[in-house]
Formats: structure tokens, C-alpha cells, sequence
């Protein structure tokens, strides 16, 4: 039988306000390493492996995982594997990259103009 990933979801507005306002989250992009490089939002770490999350993520940590967009799936599956390894704060921002630049919003990278 297949698995369902039911992780808790975060909206663009309440990220938006939860960086705003300073609060403790590690913002995980679970892209590969050249897209990180490319674009990401401000903030952000790349986390692509258990072996990588383990040395940059606490388990008490408030964890948020995005992606490009709501088709990728990267992002929720880090999501609820994180969560089945005992990190016990950990959120899926489902609209992704996509989503958090069609509101206008910041984002970093070597792709970015920064005129």
C-alpha cells in the first residue's frame, strides 16, 4: 500500500509574517545545489540528504521544507521524513519558490538581479 504524506502546511502569509517578525526557522530548500545557488529565499539552507539535515537541523527546531512549486513533491517527502526521524516542528510550504515570487516577494541567488 502507498504512503500518504500528510505534513503540516504553512501559507505564504503566515512564512511571510514568521520571517518578518524575526521567529527561529529553518527554512529548508529541498531543490538540488545549483538551483539553491540560483534562487532561493532569503534565509535559506540546502538540504538534500539525511545525512546533511542531521548536521545542520536539531530535532527541537522549527522546520519549514519548500520547493519550486505545488507539483513538486521533494519538499513534502522531506517533510514527513523528517518528521518520521523525530524532528517534531516541521512544515511544508506547498506553493514553493513559484508561489513566493508571484507575490513579490524577495529571493536570493546568483540568478537574481540585484539592481
Amino acid at each position: 500500500m502507498r504512503e500518504i504524506y500528510l505534513v503540516q502546511k504553512i501559507s505564504r502569509e503566515e512564512l511571510k509574517a514568521r520571517l518578518d517578525r524575526g521567529d527561529d526557522i529553518k527554512l529548508v530548500m529541498t531543490m538540488n545545489e545549483w538551483q539553491f545557488q540560483a534562487e532561493h529565499i532569503p534565509g535559506s539552507i540546502w538540504v538534500a540528504d539525511k545525512e546533511r539535515a542531521e548536521r545542520l537541523l536539531n530535532p527541537e527546531d522549527e522546520i519549514v521544507t519548500y520547493c519550486s512549486d505545488r507539483a513538486c513533491s521533494a519538499s513534502r517527502m522531506a517533510a514527513h521524513l523528517m518528521e518520521k526521524a523525530g524532528y517534531k516542528h516541521v512544515w511544508h510550504y506547498e506553493g514553493g519558490l513559484q508561489d513566493w515570487t508571484a507575490a513579490g516577494y524577495s529571493v536570493e541567488g546568483t540568478l537574481v538581479d540585484s539592481t
